[in-house]
């Protein structure tokens, strides 16, 4: 991300951490990625997620195509003439990162960015409440 100084929205998403606890009630890491809190922001100010350039808040938000092609919802990653860059993530940060081998992990990974595609990030977050409660 970048922006010129003094952009308020960047400063919004900034100070979202100001009174973030890292460390939640039960004890445990808040593991929010800030790409699930970015777009939670977005979201709030408009955003449609259509996969479009679209500029919110005059903040311009490219398709991930430009800047992130290799995605975590797809098992194989080829980027296009469209790409500028390629930001290599593996998702480590996330719970159960080696759930069953690398494998397994690619497919649970993929599975679930498939679904969030269908169910949007706020109710694969409810549904892995859901899960962990019944668990």
């Amino acid at each position: 991300m970048a922006s010129v100084k003094g952009q308020r929205f960047m400063g919004e998403l900034l100070h979202d951490y100001d009174d973030r606890k890292l460390i939640l009630e039960d004890g445990s890491i808040d593991m929010t990625s800030n790409t699930i809190v970015i777009t939670e922001s977005c979201l709030k100010h408009g955003l449609k997620q259509n996969g479009k350039k679209q500029t919110i808040e005059g903040f311009t938000l490219y398709p991930a195509i430009y800047f992130c092609p290799n995605n975590i919802s797809r098992v194989f990653n080829k980027p296009s003439r469209k790409s500028y860059t390629i930001h290599h993530s593996a998702g480590t940060w996330g719970d159960n990162c080696n759930f069953g081998g690398p494998f397994l992990w690619r497919v649970k990974r993929y599975l679930t960015g498939r679904l969030r595609n269908i169910i949007g990030t706020k109710n694969i977050k409810k549904l892995k409440r859901v899960l962990k409660s019944n668990g």
